[in-house]
């Protein structure tokens, strides 16, 4: 899920392109291709869950444990 809190975002998918203004919620089906391109400065929140979730691996690939995330904890931007 993407959530443009402010800004403005230009979501590619495929062969198809939509201006994303503040405001605008995004969910995404598993195994979409997709880009995001801010167009303006802006910001988003980005919600990952569960990790991984179903789906999230394509048929015959395996969950490798040495590149599973620990946590999902950054520090702010500054």
């Amino acid at each position: 899920v993407v959530q443009v809190v402010s800004g403005s975002l230009e979501l590619l998918v495929g062969d198809h392109s939509v201006e994303c203004p503040a405001g605008t919620l995004l969910t995404f089906t598993p195994g979409e291709t997709r880009s995001v391109r801010a167009l303006v400065q802006s910001r988003i929140l980005l919600l990952l869950a569960p990790w991984p979730g179903e789906g999230h691996f394509r048929a015959g690939e395996d969950a490798d444990p040495e590149r599973m995330p620990a946590n999902a904890a950054a520090p702010p931007l500054e």
